[in-house]
């Protein structure tokens, strides 16, 4: 590694400090930080870690404790597809090193969860938008891809840490969109006779209008056929914090409340979630519509079926 580059990548994790946020020495081959990073996700890494781990490659930890969130525009298809889901205000924005870009959003106080999400999905190998939320990282300029060896950079001055001393606060429009459910979320057939042209108020209405328009599945069908109930609440940002026990019982911290030691539980098999501090139960559906990943326990209902229960 050039000395020059591994002293660069301190100097930007130092800034990036110096921003509010986190940054953690990455490998170089690899997106994957060089050291143990669980204890880090709502503390301050040391700046040291820098000084251990000699890297040309920086990652910066996203989430509500870091008031963060990255969009991943994965291929210029999600570039474009993004550009008429609405109006994105000028922010920090990356080069991701392999022909995507990386809008960095600076959140507000009071969030709800917000794990990492796929928010539309398109046909090709690399064509997607992505939420980087809670336990989510982003590989950060001057960083160095992988793959490619292209070089992470912001897009200009103006739209980088030197240009704005915070990213812009995220739009609340972005903050509601919904996981993606199939390839075609962001683009149904309504959507496609209005043309690409349509703003996100033409976009949203058709989305609702395919949704009600499929088919409606049974609630034990659809959790029936879902393969790992844990595994979905933790994409929607639930905090595990253990395997299940002989009941099938697996411990995690409250969804709506500072939860310390964890006092709460998902079941394996029907996905119900249990508070013992408060006594909230509710089901997997319910569950979903609580964190704010569907409208209500129907929505979730549908949209769950039509990934894992249509035939």
């Amino acid at each position: 590694m050039n000395s020059a580059d591994i002293q660069l990548c301190r100097q930007w994790a130092d800034l990036y400090r110096l921003r509010g946020f986190n940054p953690l020495p990455s490998r170089t081959d690899a997106k994957r930080p060089l050291c143990r990073f669980a204890q880090w996700w709502e503390e301050p890494a040391p700046a040291s870690l820098f000084e251990r781990f000699k890297t040309t490659n920086v990652q910066v930890m996203c989430g509500r404790a870091w008031k963060l969130l990255v969009i991943d525009l994965d291929s210029w298809e999600a570039r474009d597809r993004w550009r008429h889901m609405g109006r994105s205000p000028r922010t920090w924005t990356s080069h991701s090193g392999g022909g995507g870009r990386h809008l960095w959003f600076r959140l507000g106080h009071a969030q709800k969860p917000m794990s990492k999400t796929m928010l539309w999905k398109g046909e090709g190998a690399h064509q997607a938008i992505e939420r980087l939320c809670d336990h989510s990282l982003v590989m950060a300029p001057p960083s160095i891809h992988p793959t490619t060896g292209e070089r992470y950079r912001f897009e200009s001055k103006a739209e980088s840490p030197l240009g704005m001393a915070l990213p812009a606060d995220c739009p609340g429009w972005v903050l509601r969109l919904r996981p993606a459910v199939s390839p075609t979320l962001f683009l149904s057939s309504q959507e496609s006779q209005v043309g690409r042209e349509a703003s996100t108020s033409t976009i949203r209405p058709a989305l609702r209008v395919a949704t009600q328009a499929s088919n409606q599945f049974d609630r034990a069908q659809v959790l029936d056929a879902i393969p790992n109930k844990l595994e979905l609440a933790r994409s929607w940002g639930v905090r595990l914090a253990g395997r299940p026990n002989a009941k099938g019982w697996a411990p995690c911290h409250a969804i709506d409340r500072d939860d310390v030691h964890p006092s709460a539980a998902i079941h394996q098999e029907s996905g119900s979630y249990v508070d013992h501090g408060s006594g909230t139960k509710l089901s997997l559906f319910d569950l979903g519509a609580s964190l704010g990943i569907y409208s209500d326990w129907k929505e979730a209902i549908n949209q769950l079926g039509e990934v894992h229960a249509r035939r």
